[in-house]
């Protein structure tokens, strides 16, 4: 049993270390000293050495992750947290914009993933989103000054900020609405309705 969770431990310090690694962070930048510590002892040539030291090393990182010192987040995660927070504005959320840099996909290129509800998001090879397409709508409606306010099946609300004119969706053709949204140039968004071609700036509300 002893050896079984030494060996869970283990693989999530890799885990951990690889994810680490895939955002190229210098050693100075969070990365935990515990989790180093563990990966050092496999360069031990001596068996018995070896095995003290990584016996050494599992106790420390288990005290370190019953205490919620160290917590061990899986990228698939981090990439959640990412979509979920998206439009929103990071820098109010200290660290977690750096957070989220960490986890890049293959450098180069841009990679695409198809989620669950059909809508699909382009990470651009920085590893920031850089478009969600064909995300369902929930609801569109108006607010007091003309300006759609657009609800998805997410749970996200975006509100027009622009005066492009948008014709509302009858309640009878809302079935099948989805919405692109993409980054513009300082922190904006754009966004174009499935029933419509032109695209309107817009803000995440909640």
């Amino acid at each position: 049993m002893r050896l079984l969770r030494q060996t869970a431990l283990m693989a999530s310090a890799m885990t951990l270390f690889a994810t680490a690694q895939a955002g190229a962070q210098p050693a100075d930048s969070g990365e935990s000293a515990t989790v180093r510590a563990l990966l050092a002892c496999q360069s031990i040539e001596d068996n018995a050495e070896r095995a003290a030291c990584l016996d050494r090393q599992v106790g420390e990182l288990d005290a370190e992750l019953q205490s919620g010192r160290l917590v061990i987040v899986e990228r698939t995660a981090i990439q959640s947290a990412q979509r979920e927070a998206f439009g929103l504005d990071l820098q109010s959320v200290s660290g977690l914009g750096a957070l989220f840099a960490a986890f890049r996909p293959s450098e180069g290129e841009d990679v695409s993933e198809q989620l669950d509800d059909g809508s699909r998001v382009i990470y651009s090879a920085e590893g920031d989103i850089r478009s969600l397409l064909n995300a369902p709508v929930a609801n569109v409606t108006q607010n007091r000054v003309g300006k759609l306010v657009i609800t998805l099946e997410n749970g996200q609300v975006w509100r027009q900020t622009d005066s492009v004119q948008i014709p509302i969706v009858r309640n009878s053709r809302r079935d099948g609405l989805s919405a692109d949204i993409e980054p513009g140039a300082l922190g904006s968004h754009f966004m174009t309705l499935s029933h419509h071609p032109r695209r309107f700036r817009t803000q995440r509300v909640r």
